[in-house]
């Protein structure tokens, strides 16, 4: 029988190092916004460390990134994962090349176990003036 997991990291960074034997994570550059000085931008790479437990079985998971202005969806990515019992954690470490973002405003990416949001981590794309020449 398949328990959906509880959701319970979502952190969005510049890199995810994982130690070979210990299999530890290493987050490096971690943030909340992402700033340009015009539009559209394409951010050539985020990565998102992704934390559930609580779950049983095989479930289909999605990560998506969408403007909350109108639900646009921007990118996603998706695919299985596994819980042996409920007392397994899985780590997931994801990577996102070239997401276009075309103007300033609220975002989001949320996990989404069988179709049911779990995870949700709102970030800013923030529009900064261009510095005085």
């Amino acid at each position: 029988m398949n328990e959906k997991p509880i959701g319970e990291a979502l952190i969005i960074c510049d890199q995810i190092i994982t130690e070979a034997v210990t299999n530890k994570k290493s987050l490096i550059g971690t943030f909340n916004s992402i700033a340009s000085t015009h539009f559209p931008i394409q951010q050539s790479r985020l990565c998102i460390y992704c934390v559930m437990s609580s779950g049983r079985g095989e479930m289909m998971v999605e990560l998506r990134c969408v403007r909350m202005e109108d639900s646009y969806e921007i990118a996603k990515i998706g695919g299985k994962i596994f819980f042996q019992d409920p007392n397994s954690v899985v780590e997931l470490v994801l990577t996102l090349n070239n997401i276009p973002f075309d103007r300033a405003g609220l975002y989001t990416f949320e996990m989404h176990c069988e179709g049911e949001i779990i995870l949700e981590k709102r970030f800013n794309v923030i529009s900064v003036p261009l510095p005085p020449s």
